[in-house]
């Protein structure tokens, strides 16, 4: 095993950490609707094929021509999903935090402005819906920049939550030459936040 071991192994242990959450809640819970509609592989994206991840179908396969089963899909939780999950969300003053793709927000206004009126945090989930795995350093760093000018744009100021869902090993990397998120999601390791260090920077 190299002696600089990248992962984590060993988190809190058997610490059993004391946390105090503000106003000594007992629970803190981030309830997150995802934001994609739209930005997900397809040809009218410029993309080689159609969206196979996270669909209705399974064992979609990639499509060199337009996959209309697969758009639907994807369309429907901006003409019709939102607006239902919004109204709830509103008659039960739930707080929500939108994990929103750059480009899919780019494309419905009318979602955008419903966002603005209601109890959201909008949080940045990368420019595209694709995953980053064997994308270049350069164009993901490129997206990560694209999508919080995208949310500063439309909402007024910039995303304080990071999460891409289909990272790469550069992600949280970039996440931290960044250096203006308060937390970054992209880790399903704990049941609890926790710090990450990259010399004196750290990231929750």
């Amino acid at each position: 095993m190299p002696k600089k071991y990248p992962r984590n192994m060993i988190g809190y242990g058997s610490k059993d950490p004391k946390i105090i959450w503000p106003n000594k809640a007992k629970l803190a819970l981030q309830i997150v609707l995802n934001y994609e509609e739209g930005a997900e592989n397809c040809i009218l994206n410029g993309d080689k094929y159609s969206e196979t991840f996270l669909s209705e179908i399974i064992g979609a396969q990639p499509i060199k021509g337009r996959h209309i089963s697969m758009e639907s899909i994807y369309e429907y939780g901006s003409r019709a999903g939102f607006w239902r999950l919004d109204k709830l969300f509103n008659e039960r003053k739930i707080p929500i935090t939108i994990f929103g793709v750059g480009l899919a927000l780019e494309k419905n206004p009318d979602v955008c402005n419903a966002m603005k009126k209601g109890d959201y945090e909008i949080a940045a989930h990368g420019y595209r819906w694709i995953d980053y795995q064997n994308v270049k350093k350069a164009l993901e760093k490129k997206h990560m920049v694209q999508s919080i000018q995208t949310i500063k744009k439309i909402f007024g100021s910039r995303p304080l939550g990071w999460y891409t869902g289909r990272c790469s090993p550069n992600t949280r990397d970039l996440v931290f030459d960044d250096g203006g998120f308060l937390y970054d999601s992209d880790s399903y390791s704990d049941d609890l936040p926790y710090w990450e260090f990259r010399g004196k920077k750290k990231q929750l």
